[in-house]
């Protein structure tokens, strides 16, 4: 979409900052309850994918949907803002959103017309217009963000910390089958060795 002279402005949304510092998912939602929370992640694209992703969770009064994509080629905030885009398209009537992320998606300049993703915001930020609604932006902790989403949306985060001890699990388990073999030690006995688990 190309970029028009007549660029959404602040007031145009009544766009806001708000600063939401150390509290928990559930008191973000009491305190804003009258508000329509998306809760937004996601990842940019690098050696290992070639698609940036996104999460969300629109979030009102207790009701959830979860939605998520990918986006060739994306940088994260280029998929966060397509994220975001996607939500707001599904809007059916106009409320106060306030939009949870774990980095700035570059609104200053966006409403301004600047940076790379500028199209991309001025085009979700005329959907909002369009719709009655009105922008609350708000950055905190990308893990509080991530775990939420991932649970509503049924992709529960293994906690790093658990992650890392099955890592070091299974690296003293192979050092110990090494022991085993250098000792001629029965195959049979290394490879039940091998198979056990850290929860057995």
């Amino acid at each position: 979409m190309p970029m028009t002279d007549s660029k959404i402005t602040q007031t145009d949304i009544g766009y806001a900052e708000e600063i939401i510092e150390n509290m928990p998912v559930e008191d973000i939602r009491d305190v804003y309850e009258d508000s329509l929370l998306l809760w937004l992640c996601g990842s940019g694209s690098g050696p290992s994918h070639s698609g940036g992703s996104y999460y969300c969770v629109m979030d009102y009064k207790g009701r959830t949907k979860f939605l998520e994509g990918e986006v060739y080629g994306a940088s994260v905030n280029a998929a966060l803002i397509a994220g975001f885009h996607q939500a707001v398209e599904s809007l059916k009537k106009p409320v106060n959103i306030l939009l949870l992320t774990p980095c700035p998606l570059g609104f200053h300049a966006g409403f301004r017309g600047k940076g790379p993703n500028a199209e991309k915001l001025q085009a979700a930020l005329a959907l909002i217009k369009e719709k009655g609604c009105t922008l609350t932006a708000s950055v905190i902790p990308g893990g509080l963000i991530k775990q939420f989403v991932m649970e509503q949306g049924g992709k529960p985060q293994e906690p790093k910390e658990n992650k890392y001890k099955k890592i070091i699990y299974r690296e003293c388990l192979e050092k110990v089958c090494r022991l085993l073999q250098e000792n001629q030690v029965d195959p049979a006995v290394i490879q039940q060795v091998r198979e056990i688990t850290a929860d057995d």
